[in-house]
């Protein structure tokens, strides 16, 4: 895969006026997020195109939506409104549009299709819809645990660790960038890189194939849950460095991200991953040896 380097997106014009006469779905979504920065969403809304076509003329035979970032266009199963209507204009809510590059919440894309980010940026975008549009749909209530399950739990993760306003900040005004200073600032920009990477790649074998490979899934998993367990423990030691913590509150933050390496684990049923355990077995050891904890 190219190696795309990640761009602060354009700010756009403060932007805002009545859509009483748009469709009733525009009402609900901007009633819905009145309270977020819909700027973006604004200065798309006048060239948006919605168009419902039957399943079979989906670019993506199992996609009940899909988003065209470069056409500001959504195309929707027409007896699926509801269920995917949502989603799609959150991607057009948080698209700003470059002569070189689409930026689209968490996902930056060029002309030839290389993108970065579009696995973290489906997932969160999936977890937004649920937050703010469950009850669009008694349908959707219905899949709510078949839409990218794992990518929406590895998205919530990212909500501790980096705050859910501040996530929700960066998404609608399409700073990735941002995101990535901060992920980078518990690690590295390599590993803050290899991670968005590694989501991109889990995405695409999970959620787009019928029949995915399970190792491939299973081991960028294990890459994407120690990476954010490691930032998980930078993080809580700089406060506990900081006497923000106790040490047993350092302890129980210790068995916070036991829960987090364990839970996808129990959604894949598979024999717990060894490279997980060693990293937790070590941080335990790490923390319980007083000469170690400054």
């Amino acid at each position: 895969m190219d190696i795309i380097k990640i761009k602060k997106a354009p700010k756009v014009e403060d932007k805002r006026f009545d859509v009483s006469l748009y469709h009733n779905y525009t009402i609900d979504f901007v009633n819905t997020l009145n309270d977020k920065n819909l700027n973006i969403f604004f200065n798309n809304l006048p060239s948006l195109r919605v168009e419902g076509v039957y399943q079979d003329e989906m670019n993506l035979p199992y996609a009940s939506g899909e988003y065209n970032p470069w056409l500001n266009k959504i195309k929707y199963n027409k007896l699926k409104l509801k269920e995917s209507i949502m989603h799609e204009l959150l991607h057009s809510a948080s698209r700003i549009k470059t002569e070189d590059r689409c930026f689209v919440g968490f996902m930056q894309t060029l002309p030839n299709e290389y993108c970065i980010g579009v696995g973290l940026n489906e997932g969160y975008t999936a977890l937004l819809d649920d937050r703010y549009f469950l009850d669009y749909s008694e349908h959707k209530k219905e899949q709510v645990n078949q839409i990218y399950p794992c990518s929406k739990y590895i998205c919530n993760i990212l909500d501790y660790l980096i705050g859910k306003d501040k996530m929700e900040e960066y998404y609608f005004n399409a700073d990735l960038l941002s995101l990535y200073k901060e992920l980078a600032s518990y690690s590295s920009y390599n590993k803050a890189y290899k991670f968005l990477m590694n989501f991109d790649n889990y995405f695409m074998e999970s959620d787009t194939k019928e029949i995915p490979n399970m190792i491939k899934v299973i081991n960028e998993y294990d890459d994407i849950i120690l990476f954010l367990s490691e930032c998980f423990m930078t993080k809580f030691r700089q406060i506990y460095n900081n006497k923000e913590l106790t040490k047993d509150e350092y302890n129980k933050c210790l068995l916070f991200v036991k829960h987090i390496m364990n839970t996808p684990l129990e959604y894949f049923k598979v024999i717990k991953s060894r490279k997980l355990s060693i990293f937790y077995n070590k941080l335990l050891n790490k923390v319980n040896n007083k000469s170690k904890v400054k």
